[in-house]
């Protein structure tokens, strides 16, 4: 049977969503075919082996502790050697953008879900949404900022938004997982309150 590596955690803000995905995919995993390796990622970025996040939820914790002592990467090394294959349970930066996938390019371990470039391009939506539209797909209208951009000239951005895309509008972070950061703004007093936008 192949030996699958359940990675999970991670270093982002969706820390406790991929703990709940990763006991989903435990509980559909066919166990007739498959062995799992779970192996968490604490907040910290340590990696732990061992853990299941379904007993984690059980007793109400969806956060992967920090491991004890300083070497915890041997054991993670021998998984990573004895593995078939890798399936990041990974939301967010440091797990979905490329990083990971070009750590298991590194390794050459198979892994599922997208390749380094497809998931960086993913992750970011100011990126994602120019390559489409120079592919010729058709996309919403859009506009953003990076951060110190808007913060020298915020009535400048909030002209353009109401010029390019109006309101209600929602605001969300550039590069952030895909229900984090969103706002609706309805007004340009929002839009203030939202943090316009930016990278």
């Amino acid at each position: 049977m192949q030996k699958v590596i359940i990675l999970f955690g991670g270093r982002s803000a969706e820390h406790e969503v991929s703990v709940r995905s990763a006991a989903s995919v435990l509980e559909a995993l066919d166990v007739a075919r498959f062995v799992p390796l779970p192996v968490g990622i604490s907040k910290g970025g340590r990696w732990q082996a061992g853990l299941d996040p379904r007993a984690m939820l059980g007793a109400n914790t969806a956060t992967v502790p920090e491991p004890h002592g300083e070497e915890y990467m041997g054991p993670i090394a021998r998984i990573l050697a004895e593995a078939d294959v890798i399936f990041p349970v990974l939301h967010g930066p440091l797990g979905e953008d490329g990083s990971m996938q070009g750590l298991f390019e590194i390794v050459d371990k198979p892994y599922v879900g997208s390749g380094v470039t497809a998931s960086a391009l993913g992750m970011d939506k100011v990126f994602q949404k120019t390559l489409f539209r120079c592919a010729g797909l058709s996309v919403v209208d859009f506009v953003w900022r990076w951060r110190k951009a808007y913060a020298k000239e915020p009535d400048a951005f909030h002209i353009e938004v109401e010029q390019a895309v109006g309101y209600p509008c929602f605001v969300k972070p550039a590069n952030m997982g895909s229900s984090v950061g969103i706002n609706k703004v309805n007004s340009r007093e929002g839009l203030k309150h939202a943090g316009g936008a930016g990278r």
